[in-house]
């Protein structure tokens, strides 16, 4: 496998990269105190040399942060980590606000999802995570429960969009694409930029895949509606 930006600002060797994780390639930013953790992910995993080794390490990277996730311990090291902490304890917190207005609302019960998907927008001041899902309707009368009082109590907005607000940086988002095809999830906005380890400056795209894969995965696995273990959504 060629060297990646994003194993390399992990400070990930070339050699390393090169071949599936081992316990003895921690990579160095993350938070050393956590290295028993990271040799019990590596353990857990498959140590077969067909597996793909970029997949492999990102299976790693994402069993290793949630595995810190749930000991309520920080995965990465360093002062300059402080600003991604920050983030992550914001996505976190968003996340708990969305799983929560799912419980309470039972809105999933109203629709049968399918595909998922989700994406980073950058902006001058950070950047949009959303997350939406394909949805068909369960229930005919699905418009007309989403503006009932007191939950879901969405309201209708622009180009047809009915919007949530759960707080200042979560809103939920429905609209319908035709063909009785709609789109459900919600849009985090974070007023902050990740800082990736590594000297040279990332790009776009590593700014992207950080948060989503390396920030972001691991606080939506945690954290799940009630009854969906299933789906990421």
């Amino acid at each position: 496998m060629a060297k990646t930006p994003f194993l390399s600002n992990l400070g990930v060797s070339d050699v390393d990269q090169a071949r599936n994780p081992t316990s003895q390639a921690f990579p160095p930013t993350f938070n050393p105190n956590c290295k028993s953790i990271w040799e019990s992910t590596i353990a857990q995993l498959s140590s077969d040399d067909s597996t793909d080794v970029g997949l492999a390490w990102g299976q790693a990277i994402c069993q290793f942060i949630a595995s810190c996730i749930d000991l309520d311990l920080y995965p990465f090291s360093g002062q300059r980590q402080a600003v991604n902490d920050q983030i992550f304890t914001e996505l976190q917190d968003a996340r708990k606000q969305v799983v929560k207005f799912l419980n309470q609302s039972k809105m999933l019960k109203y629709v049968d999802l399918r595909v998922t998907r989700r994406e980073v927008e950058m902006s001058t001041i950070g950047f949009t995570l959303r997350c939406l899902g394909i949805a068909y309707l369960k229930d005919p009368t699905f418009e007309k429960w989403l503006l009932q009082m007191p939950l879901p109590a969405f309201r209708i907005k622009h180009e047809g969009r009915y919007l949530k607000h759960l707080s200042n940086n979560v809103t939920m988002v429905v609209y319908n694409e035709g063909n009785h095809r709609w789109h459900v999830g919600y849009e985090i906005v974070c007023r902050r930029f990740p800082d990736l380890p590594g000297k040279h400056i990332p790009s776009k795209a590593e700014l992207e895949a950080f948060i989503l894969d390396v920030l972001w995965m691991p606080v939506l696995r945690s954290h799940r509606p009630d009854g969906w273990h299933h789906r990421l959504i």
